[in-house]
């Protein structure tokens, strides 16, 4: 036979019988001499010859390409998803950014390779057509579990009986979150991201591999490193489109409503199944979309978009700043019980427990530069007003209070020389009256003081400076003489500045408290 004639029979043979080209061609050393059909040699194979069948390029029908797409002459592939949250970083609020990892799974049926294996088999994605994925604007890849992971021998994707393909990928993600901070720090947010279906991939939710039924997301609780706990979580597929102006773009066909129970996992709970995917109670709902259709346009492609609503954790900022600031507000209202008097008491008080405050708030000074008035400003100034309005109102009771002049006191009449003798005369009379007989009967002497002209002894001088007006009264009873002072107390109804700070010991803590309730349950219950 000639070489031309060889030539041509290889041709035919190559066209007719292209497993035979292979199975002579390329056979490795590991794989049984009797490798020639191929299913019947992947059959008669163990996994771990099939596996590296698969990864030196056998195994695969002649047919088949993975620069085709599964039943390539329709519209679209669907394309099932799942996601696993399994770590949750911290969201700043200075970045706002958080970190995330999370394993999406990808699951699609390709009628090419159905009946290669009798069982679930490992096949490496390098030789598999693969859904074209794309993240969202928001979302920045850190790192990507795919060919670099299988080079180093971690299995991503399986081949089943009927030709499904199921492949799962690890992503490590930098997520951007715009956050509102109007109710910061008794604030939940929201963060979404998306990815999208390219090439006629149609996503779906709720995938079979590996997954339970009727979720699509399940979240690994023990890793929630933040500062934020995950309340709820929405899925979310829709149509999508090149064109900005599309009509219906946007228009949902499936969404899945996950609630999550609060303390139901912590930290101390990990290598519990149930905790590390959590599922929460979901509410799954299908759509009709027209953009999803079989006459779509090719601008048209699918997103899935998962939205994650947290609460932050109070504890920290109850601790740090508000219970503090509590302490502080009512150390100030301590002023109100001190006397008038003792200025340099007060006022040290008062200034003290205002330089205090200014410094609590300056605790919250790193945070973005934002337009609005957030939550804890306006806890800030209020108790800054507070403890402010609490030295002031010493100010003004001090003030009041040095001005007021006794309405009773007049000036002192000018008194006689004799004064002295006369009040010395009138005692000795009584006491030479104090007899047993006159137990029933009171003897009153009252006799106005006045500034004698003779030098007084230091005794009398100082309570003469007592009050110079002061009265006597000696009442004679059961054969007892008792000299009893009318010295004139102070007057404290007629006392304006002892008015104000009674009052001040009701006022501050009543607005206070009004204050904390109106504060609480306007921010907790709006966000």
């Amino acid at each position: 036979m000639g070489t031309q004639q060889l030539f041509y029979l290889t041709i035919i043979a190559t066209s007719f019988f292209p497993w035979l080209v292979i199975s002579t061609t390329t056979t490795p050393a590991s794989l049984p001499a009797s490798t020639t059909a191929v299913g019947v040699a992947l059959g008669n194979l163990t996994e771990w010859e099939r596996w590296q069948a698969f990864r030196s390029g056998q195994g695969l029908p002649g047919n088949y390409s993975k620069a085709v797409r599964p039943n390539s002459e329709d519209r679209w592939t669907d394309i099932l998803c799942g996601i696993r949250m399994s770590d949750v970083g911290s969201l700043s609020h200075t970045t706002m950014k958080f970190e995330a990892s999370f394993d999406l799974t990808l699951e699609w049926r390709d009628p090419r390779l159905a009946g290669m294996v009798r069982s679930t088999t490992p096949i490496p994605t390098t030789m598999l057509w693969t859904p074209a994925i794309s993240f969202g604007k928001k979302v920045q890849v850190i790192t990507d579990g795919g060919a670099s992971n299988e080079e180093e021998g971690v299995i991503t994707a399986w081949v089943m009986p009927d030709g499904t393909i199921a492949n799962k990928k690890r992503y490590d993600v930098k997520i951007k979150c715009a956050m509102d901070l109007k109710a910061y720090p008794v604030d939940n947010q929201q963060c979404s991201f998306q990815f999208h279906g390219l090439n006629g991939a149609l996503l779906r939710l709720k995938p079979t591999f590996e997954w339970r039924n009727d979720v699509s997301l399940t979240t690994d609780i023990t890793s929630v490193h933040s500062a934020f706990s995950v309340i709820s979580v929405q899925i979310r597929a829709y149509a999508n489109s090149f064109l900005d102006q599309s009509q219906g773009k946007g228009c949902s066909y499936q969404t899945s409503d996950c609630e999550y129970a609060q303390d139901v996992c912590d930290f101390e709970d990990k290598g519990n199944s149930q905790c590390e995917r959590y599922e929460g109670s979901c509410k799954n709902t299908v759509q009709q979309c027209a953009l999803v259709s079989s006459k779509s346009s090719p601008n048209t492609y699918t997103t899935i978009e998962m939205t994650l609503k947290m609460s932050r954790l109070r504890n920290y900022h109850l601790m740090e700043i508000y219970i503090p600031s509590i302490t502080i507000v009512c150390l100030s209202w301590v002023a109100f019980w001190i006397n008038r008097a003792a200025v340099p008491a007060r006022v040290a008080l008062g200034i003290t427990t205002v330089l205090t405050m200014v410094t609590q708030s300056t605790r919250v000074v790193g945070m973005p530069q934002v337009s609005y008035v957030r939550a804890i400003d306006v806890w800030a100034l209020s108790c800054q007003t507070f403890v402010f309005l609490a030295l002031v109102e010493y100010a003004l009771v001090n003030y009041l209070g040095g001005k007021e002049k006794p309405k009773d006191k007049l000036p002192a009449p000018p008194a006689p020389k004799r004064s002295q003798s006369k009040t010395s005369e009138k005692m000795n009379n009584l006491d030479k009256n104090i007899y047993p007989n006159l137990s029933t009967k009171d003897v009153n002497i009252d006799t106005e003081l006045s500034p004698l002209q003779d030098r007084p002894s230091s005794r009398e001088n100082n309570w003469m400076k007592m009050n110079k007006t002061s009265s006597f009264s000696l009442k004679v009873k059961g054969g007892l003489a008792l000299v009893t002072s009318g010295i004139k107390k102070d007057d404290n109804k007629n006392d304006i500045g002892a008015k104000i700070d009674k009052a001040a010991r009701i006022l501050f803590p009543t607005a206070f408290i009004i204050f904390n309730l109106v504060y609480w349950l306007w921010y907790v219950a709006n966000v």
